[in-house]
């Protein structure tokens, strides 16, 4: 496991379900970690930051502790846990107060005894007990410091955290720094593709659990690297299934989380399984990405599985199945092996400077212009539109406003070749761009005609003569 941030660090243990992702929300002020009435939720660490006094605090929530030693998804959160012990500054020992003290809390607290690491317990779940009662039912533990909280209720958490902090022997916390720049770039797409093989992979280090099992990531975490002085932010998220195979609500949760993050990103990766064929899953989960309107690359795993003519017809497939795919690169790669890591930061490192480009209105009219000139407008109803001006409105998510006669009109076929005409020129091969076609405008469609006294008359003696016509036999 690589070292956490110089910072301070305490981290939140205990059994499964007595709270500690609820406290760390409270005490980082976020929804980060899932919460839920349900037992081994969280599997893998997450790390906040709690300000306190104008100074930080990485708070750290972990997997819960199990004793179920069959399962080695079990097996692993706990190593996971116990190493993490031994790099952080303090430890808080979270218990179910409601619950009582179990036999198993008490396993815990001896484990970290031996541990000879500095903590203290947090008796959470404490808002339907006395006082006097915790503190007499929990006595075996009082040989160290424990506070007495509510995470649903926000009582004494942060009051605690701040004893925590200023009244204990350890390092002294640093001053809140400013965040510096960096490149979110989220892991996509459906179970066991070798999303968390991927990022431990590039870390170096095992920061997530890998398995087997579907569903073995149920939370967005987090990890920094940097790369030619380019930092990024890559998040391992939770596999989306289609909905007809999710039956766990947890399962439900995580996906829509997923696929809410994509918005709060800079890049998205999809990842795909070479060694299958192309899902209708996956080209689900294309389309989500495609409404992000987030730039992004496709990255195919797994390719130490599959031969060279494999991965052509692989390549084929995505093609054909994804609209205009072949205007962007596909980066084959597997995780396992290491093989493809550098196309694809190299490809990272492309969009990332793409993301800085900046585009004049004067480029975007020259190419609208070369456009036309190559290949006008068709014939419409014996008239053919007239595309004038051009202005980008958004970067880097591109959006550029067409103004012209008839634009509207233009069919689906040619503001695909314009569309494609800007994305080639302007080397957008990864982003997404738009256009909005926009029509000249009567500016009489909205005003109704107001008649003169003059014209009143007049309409009403022609009104008075067609009747009397009408009216005579013929």
């Amino acid at each position: 496991m690589n070292s956490l941030p110089s910072s301070p660090s305490v981290a939140l243990v205990g059994r499964q379900n007595v709270g500690k992702s609820s406290i760390f929300n409270r005490l980082t002020r976020t929804k980060s970690a899932l919460v839920a009435d349900f037992p081994g939720l969280t599997r893998d660490y997450r790390v906040g930051h709690c300000s306190i006094r104008n100074q930080i605090l990485n708070i750290i929530d972990t997997g819960g502790f199990s004793k179920n030693s069959k399962d080695f998804l079990s097996d692993k959160v706990n190593e996971k846990t116990l190493q993490l012990i031994n790099l952080v500054n303090y430890v808080i020992l979270v218990v179910d107060a409601k619950e009582g003290l179990t036999h198993a809390d008490e396993l815990i607290f001896k484990q970290i005894l031996k541990l000879n690491v500095n903590f203290s317990i947090f008796l959470n779940k404490s808002e339907n007990r006395s006082s006097n009662e915790l503190v007499y039912e929990f006595s075996e533990l009082t040989i160290k410091p424990f506070y007495i909280v509510s995470a649903l209720h926000n009582i004494g958490i942060h009051e605690a955290i701040e004893d925590v902090l200023f009244k204990t022997s350890f390092n002294s916390p640093q001053p809140i720094q400013v965040e510096k720049d960096y490149y979110k770039v989220i892991f996509f797409g459906k179970p066991n593709v070798g999303k968390s093989t991927l990022l431990n992979r590039i870390l170096g280090y095992e920061r997530v659990i890998e398995s087997d099992q579907p569903g073995t990531t149920r939370e967005d975490l987090e990890a920094e690297i940097i790369r030619n002085n380019i930092t990024y932010k890559l998040v391992d998220t939770a596999g989306v299934r289609r909905k007809s195979k999710v039956k766990d609500g947890i399962e439900k949760l995580s996906a829509l989380r997923t696929i809410h993050t994509l918005d709060k990103s800079h890049i998205i990766i999809l990842i795909l399984d070479a060694s299958e064929n192309l899902s209708f899953q996956d080209l689900r989960l294309f389309s989500n990405i495609s409404k992000s309107n987030v730039p992004f690359l496709i990255v195919a795993t797994k390719i130490d599985k599959i031969s060279n003519e494999s991965k052509l017809k692989f390549k084929q497939e995505i093609e054909r199945k994804i609209r205009f795919q072949s205007l962007r690169p596909i980066i084959f790669l597997s995780g396992k092996k290491g093989l493809g890591i550098s196309k694809l930061f190299k490809a990272l490192e492309s969009l990332a400077g793409s993301l800085e480009k900046k585009i004049k209105t004067s480029e975007i009219n020259n190419l609208l212009f070369d456009a036309i000139e190559k290949h006008p407008p068709p014939m419409i109803r014996n008239r053919r539109p007239k595309p004038r001006y051009a202005h980008i409105i958004k970067v880097p998510n591109v959006k550029i406003v067409i103004y012209g006669n008839q634009v509207e009109i233009l069919p689906e076929d040619y503001k695909r070749y314009l569309s494609n005409y800007f994305r080639e020129h302007l080397q957008l091969h990864n982003h997404p761009l738009s256009l909005i076609f926009k029509g000249k405008e009567n500016p009489f469609s909205n005003k109704k005609n107001i008649l003169s006294n003059r014209q009143i008359q007049k309409r009403k003696r022609l009104l008075r003569y067609t009747k009397k016509k009408r009216k005579q036999p013929n």
